[in-house]
């Protein structure tokens, strides 16, 4: 996978890589998340808005998700929303990215990564709609990464370009699948506890309920932070470790 990384120098342009990405074949994509207030989804209804968001969710459990739901849809090279990204957009707003491949093969890969193994086994909501999260994964598993996501040639994530190969016959897997390497955990745990926090909260919420309605999610959330330490990570038995030590108030 060949990239380029973003500095204050060298942060690459959305127009500059819609030009060095252009191709006959090619159509370009925003993925939206619908999170963080949906700040990208309203931009583009209010800039753009010539083509209904694909939800991600639609033919999975969870397609009444509308709240958290990331959403697909085809772009202009020359629509107004591509400003916006440029010049107002967050790292947390989605990204952009090329494929040649039709739009319901696209939604059915990534339908098939909405949930995700951790390392302990447990199957967590892949948040690949986030930048800040899915720049790490694209670094990460680099030219392995079409064994992943098959369907797109290039990535623009937050200045950050990424050209990947494309696996047009590619299986279509059922999430969830994939099994995130350890040491991508670690990794990003180590730069930002924030994902391993959301999981733990999810994992809380649908396994332990009693411990989860102890305390306001604000407070959980900050006990969580304190918990997840280096050591702790380390162990096999992370997660019994945090909820035991949750059961002592």
């Amino acid at each position: 996978m060949n990239t380029e990384r973003s500095s204050e120098k060298d942060v690459v342009s959305v127009s500059r890589w819609i030009k060095n990405t252009e191709a006959s074949d090619s159509r370009l994509y925003a993925i939206l998340a619908s999170t963080n207030g949906g700040a990208a989804l309203k931009a583009y209804y209010a800039l753009d808005g010539k083509r209904t968001p694909q939800g991600l969710y639609t033919d999975t459990p969870y397609a009444n998700w509308y709240p958290v739901m990331p959403m697909l849809v085809e772009l202009s090279p020359y629509s107004p929303f591509l400003t916006w990204v440029e010049e107002h957009a967050t790292p947390a707003w989605g990204w952009l990215a090329r494929s040649p491949l039709p739009e319901s093969v696209i939604t059915q890969h990534l339908a098939g990564l909405t949930q995700v193994f951790m390392p302990n086994g447990q199957a967590v909501f892949f948040r690949y709609w986030d930048g800040r999260y899915f720049r790490q994964h694209l670094e990460f598993i680099g030219d392995k990464w079409h064994t992943v996501l098959p369907v797109f040639s290039d990535y623009w994530v937050d200045g950050n370009t990424f050209a990947c190969s494309i696996g047009s016959d590619a299986d279509i897997p059922t999430s969830p699948w994939w099994h995130i390497p350890p040491e991508l955990i670690e990794r990003m745990s180590a730069k930002n506890p924030e994902p391993q926090v959301n999981n733990l909260l999810q994992m809380l919420r649908e396994e332990h309920p009693m411990i989860y309605a102890r305390w306001a999610e604000p407070v959980l959330r900050q006990r969580l932070n304190l918990l997840i330490t280096p050591e702790r990570r380390q162990r096999a038995d992370f997660i019994q470790r945090i909820i035991t030590e949750l059961e002592k108030g």
